[in-house]
């Protein structure tokens, strides 16, 4: 007797459609959107779609780090932990499909005029614990060994409260776990996360574990309560000096918790998660007791009840470019998609010779070959004439360095011509030497880096092109694009003036900025 089950080949066939209904935000990496998701049944769910930029190379970080998110998603099975339905490809934009929860962002219920008491704010902490607790101890697929997980982004704007008192711990995009093996990886030296969330530990050593998640999880604790920054008005710099010196952190951390009009029990909770050591704060599974504990105890509505008795605002929409298409997903999504835990087979590199090109690139070679001993002669002819007509003149040549072999020469070496600089009119054609005048090659732009206290990648970007040597940098003006977390390039803010000869450039890591010097 056959089994009903469809075949793999059935469901590479089996395209779905989505309806894009809202752009519910816009980031460096992409978009995120609203969608209704049918499948070829005629089921329709409603969906959050991450779309990335137009760049289906699957070697790039933004997509590597989409699969990441993906394959850890995948692994996790909580009711704290957004759902992942799928990898696929929309309009040549690869997208990650989760589920969507109709709400807000803690962030934005922090900032409500209706904020939620000590005992609804126990509740969503208590579940968010779980969930770090259950990223951690879910056995890995394949090996049944601990995932190992840990988020590293913990903070309100990553944490959706739904309007039925749905807790959802969001973007696992940065999260590491020894359990499955990452497609991208963090560069030495770069910092993860948000500063203003961060442990002690990670800004001093960037080590993370997950003592720091907890503690991340206290600071938005604090910011629940507060409703204001644990570490505000604080920058990457001053906090860092504040976190080395252990009685300033302690001062700074009994005069913000000294704010906050909560139970005793609740404050002393707060302080553990707060610990400047990691052995000394509480792990995320008894965080999670803890939590459930006061959430029975103190006064005040709980979550479910305060989600039904908040106005819920209408979503703060923006313009996206996929805004009310309805799209069928590619064919590529076959490959992409099923198993998230599987590596995408690379195309072969193994040489094959093919004679067709082989004829057509010696053809361009010869003609190559041609054009330039052509000019060759017409310049020697033209120089002979000239000597033959004109008096005498004592005329100092320089030669041009010798010729690269023709198969590496670059033609616009052999002719240089002025680029226009912006607001200057500059001739198509450099004017020729005066006679008595050296013939001297032109000069190159050199352009030079900077990168303080810890080294990033960085490259130059206008009139479309992006510069990585820094050898060939025509004149103008360019925008610095850096990466400064290992997960892709960033534009910062500003532009650079880049003239003849040698323009040094400096850029500070902890406030993200270059400049000329």
């Amino acid at each position: 007797m056959s089994s009903s089950a469809p075949r793999p080949d059935q469901l590479a066939n089996e395209k779905r459609h989505f309806i894009i209904r809202s752009c519910l935000g816009r980031g460096g990496f992409g978009e995120v959107y609203r969608a209704s998701m049918t499948n070829s049944n005629g089921l329709e769910t409603d969906v959050a779609v991450k779309v990335l930029h137009t760049d289906l190379d699957t070697d790039t970080q933004s997509v590597q780090r989409l699969r990441d998110e993906g394959k850890m998603l995948g692994a996790l099975v909580h009711p704290a932990i957004v759902r992942v339905y799928d990898l696929v490809i929309l309009e040549g934009r690869v997208g990650l499909v989760t589920e969507y929860v109709e709400g807000q962002d803690l962030a934005d219920c922090i900032k409500a005029t209706d904020p939620m008491g000590p005992r609804a704010v126990a509740a969503v902490i208590g579940r968010i614990a779980d969930a770090l607790r259950a990223a951690w101890e879910t056995p890995a697929p394949h090996t049944g060994e601990p995932l190992h997980l840990i988020h590293r982004d913990i903070k309100p704007q990553n944490i959706r409260i739904g309007k039925q008192g749905d807790v959802k711990l969001l973007d696992f995009g940065v999260a590491r776990s020894s359990g499955l093996a990452r497609e991208t990886h963090t560069n030495t030296g770069h910092m993860v996360g948000s500063y203003l969330y961060m442990a002690p530990e990670c800004l001093l050593e960037n080590e993370f574990g997950r003592e720091s998640d907890v503690f991340a999880l206290g600071v938005t604790m604090y910011e629940c309560l507060a409703r204001r920054r644990l570490f505000k008005d604080l920058s990457l710099r001053e906090l860092y000096v504040m976190v080395l010196q252990e009685e300033e952190y302690r001062d700074h951390l009994d005069a913000r918790l000294g704010e906050i009009d909560a139970p005793p029990q609740v404050l002393s909770l707060l302080r553990r998660m707060l610990a400047r050591t990691p052995m000394d704060r509480p792990s995320a599974a008894e965080v999670s007791s803890l939590c459930d504990d006061l959430a029975d105890n103190l006064d005040g509505p709980n979550l479910r009840r305060w989600c039904k008795q908040h106005e819920w605002p209408s979503p703060n929409l923006v313009e996206g470019l996929l805004d009310g298409r309805t799209i069928t997903e590619a064919t590529m999504a076959t490959t992409m998609r099923a198993d998230f835990a599987r590596e995408v087979p690379r195309p072969s590199r193994r040489f094959r010779l093919d004679w067709g090109v082989v004829f057509g690139t010696v053809g361009t070679l010869a003609l190559a070959v041609g054009v330039v001993v052509g000019i060759l002669g017409v310049l020697v002819a033209g120089l002979a004439m000239y000597n033959q007509t004109s008096a005498p003149v004592a005329t100092a040549i320089v030669l041009p360095p010798e010729p690269a072999p023709l198969a590496t020469l670059d033609i616009g070496e052999l002719v240089q011509a002025p680029r226009s600089v912006r607001g200057q009119a500059t001739a198509a054609v450099a004017p020729p030497p005066e006679r008595g005048q050296p013939i001297v090659p032109a000069a190159r732009t050199t352009i030079t880096f900077t990168t303080k206290p810890s080294k990033v990648d960085v490259r130059l970007f206008g009139g479309g092109k992006v510069y990585g040597n820094f050898m060939k940098v025509p004149p103008g003006s360019y925008s610095v694009q850096a990466n400064w977390q290992g997960d892709g390039f960033d534009t910062v803010p500003g532009t650079i003036q880049v003239d003849g000869g040698t323009t040094h450039i400096e850029c500070n890591t902890f406030k993200r900025t270059c400049a000329r010097k």
